[in-house]
């Protein structure tokens, strides 16, 4: 089976394990969107690792409307969402 045709939020992309999940499902043909708190150089270089196939956008989750602005940013440019990794972590 592969994800080809399917778009999938995967909150704290930009640390280790987040970057390895990104990869292994831009890898099986899924589109990305990469979420990012803090830093935007990191999102962008991963998006460009995965050959730009994915969107990057940021979203403080601490914030009560955090989630859903991300939520809203990233159904908007990649359509129906059809999964969700929840990876995002406080420290």
């Amino acid at each position: 089976m592969t994800l080809s045709g399917q778009s999938i939020l995967v909150t704290g992309a930009t640390g280790a394990i987040g970057q390895a999940i990104c990869r292994a499902l831009a890898a099986e043909g899924a589109g990305v969107v990469i979420h990012y708190g803090r830093n935007r150089d990191a999102a962008e270089a991963l998006l460009a690792s995965l050959g730009g196939k994915g969107w990057c956008f940021p979203a403080d989750l601490s914030d009560s409307r955090g989630p859903q602005l991300l939520w809203d940013a990233a159904t908007s440019a990649a359509g129906r969402l059809t999964g969700l990794v929840n990876n995002a972590g406080i420290r």
